[in-house]
């Protein structure tokens, strides 16, 4: 029934009535609003997922490195695994002044 009062909107270009079907299918009211009030107020942190690494000891045997499950430990984990940054020189005042 929805789609099809839609459909016949979209059809007839009747804007009005087009407007006046979205507001009353999106309208929220003082219910859910306090309902919301509760859910946000009740909201815990999402979970951050840290992979762990694992690497060959000396003796030939694997070792298992965990890191933290915060946004430390997911940036260490992430330099661990691919190395830290290589940090390049600075350019010189004249060659950025030149290119400029």
């Amino acid at each position: 029934d929805f789609l099809l009062k839609l459909n016949v909107l979209k059809a007839t270009a009747d804007v009005k009535a087009g407007e006046a079907l979205f507001g009353d299918m999106t309208k929220v009211d003082d219910e859910w609003l306090k309902i919301r009030d509760i859910v946000l107020a009740n909201k815990k942190p999402r979970p951050v997922y840290v992979q762990a690494h694992t690497e060959l000891n000396a003796s030939g045997g694997v070792d298992c490195l965990e890191f933290k499950a915060d946004a430390k430990g997911m940036i260490a984990s992430m330099q661990y695994h691919f190395g830290l940054p290589k940090r390049t020189p600075a350019p010189k005042a004249a060659a950025v002044e030149a290119g400029a």
